[in-house]
């Protein structure tokens, strides 16, 4: 079930046996999941070309559930200027 809603199928083996160690090592199939979709839905939000995607084996093999995956449902997909008042400008 987690392979087939991994947005970018290659490398089955590599990340069926990373998933395998990860689940040994006492990672949970839901956050192992719980991961994927957010990725996915990361990649969807922030219009990410296929070539950009990872490979399945890549993302299992280095952990990407653990990953933090910033969705912001209201990106136009341009230039946004920052928020100043986030910054200390004392510091500056």
């Amino acid at each position: 079930m987690i392979w087939s809603e991994y947005p970018r199928k290659h490398g089955k083996d590599t990340a069926f046996n990373a998933y395998k160690k990860a689940i040994e090592k006492g990672t949970t199939n839901e956050a192992i999941l719980n991961g994927v979709r957010k990725y996915a839905e990361y990649i969807r939000i922030n219009k990410i070309e296929q070539q950009f995607i990872k490979h399945g084996s890549t993302w299992f093999n280095q952990h990407c559930w653990d990953d933090e995956y910033v969705i912001d449902e209201n990106r136009n997909g341009g230039y946004q200027q920052p928020d100043e008042s986030a910054y200390d400008l004392k510091l500056w």
